[in-house]
């Protein structure tokens, strides 16, 4: 990145809140129904950006109940970074991951509480409609009491994976998003499944020169493209939310 823009970067997020550290940070929250995938989906993104550059991605906090159910959150804090490693990083998004299961509904307010952009991952099991239904419904109860109606959302469904016979088609997946009152925006089809094969295999690789680099760390050209898919709605939603605060901005 250039010294202007740099510049104009820096004057985009001027806005944001800061860490202790002065660095501007940003709020995500991953929302949605019990086994959507939403904790496999951070876990793999945490892997991801390990893999990619380990000063970039923190350690993934999880609090769970006795059955290894999400129970609160899953956290972990992410960079994006300057213009070489040992800069001060540009920006920090902290993602939060809240618990699907219908009696930890008070505990999704709480966590929503201050969120600026929302990644809304749903599931592609037909058995999933009614809960789709009633997260979509909750969260819509939500925008403009625990958090603001403009606040940014992206939409994905994951477990692309499944037989045919087993899932909705995502046209009937939007249809019931538009049903409960949000626009009709893209929706993006992931699986957490696929990606987590696809790293694997890397990993297990004996030619590690072709995906790695001399310090070992993953070439993001290499991304396979599950990977790919998975990580799309989150720097969507991430872009979103930075164009938005560029524009209170102006």
């Amino acid at each position: 990145m250039n010294n202007l823009a740099y510049q104009d970067y820096m004057n985009e997020v001027s806005t944001f809140k800061t860490d202790i550290e002065g660095i501007p940070t940003i709020k995500l929250v991953i929302y949605g129904p019990a086994e959507a995938g939403k904790s496999t989906l951070i876990e793999l993104y945490s892997i991801l950006k390990k893999m990619e550059n380990p000063h970039s991605s923190g350690k993934l906090t999880s609090i769970k109940n006795p059955f290894e159910e999400t129970a609160l959150f899953d956290q972990n804090t992410f960079t994006v970074d300057g213009r070489s490693t040992k800069d001060t990083p540009l920006l920090k998004y902290r993602i939060y991951c809240v618990a699907g299961q219908d009696r930890y509904r008070k505990t999704r307010e709480v966590v929503l509480n201050g969120t600026e952009g929302i990644l809304v991952l749903l599931d592609f099991n037909k058995v999933q409609r009614e809960r789709t239904k009633a997260i979509l419904r909750e969260l819509k109860e939500n925008m403009g009491r625990v958090i603001p109606e403009d606040t940014p959302i992206v939409f994905a469904v994951n477990k692309m994976d499944l037989p045919e016979t087993e899932k909705m088609k995502i046209e009937e997946i939007k249809e019931i998003i538009r049903s409960e009152g949000f626009e009709n925006e893209e929706v993006y089809g992931i699986s957490c499944l696929d990606a987590k094969d696809a790293l694997l295999e890397i990993i297990q690789s004996e030619d590690r020169k072709k995906f790695f680099d001399e310090k070992g760390r993953f070439r993001k050209e290499m991304r396979p493209e599950p990977v790919k898919r998975l990580i799309q709605p989150i720097f969507e939603l991430t872009r979103k939310v930075v164009s938005k605060k560029a524009m209170s901005a102006k």
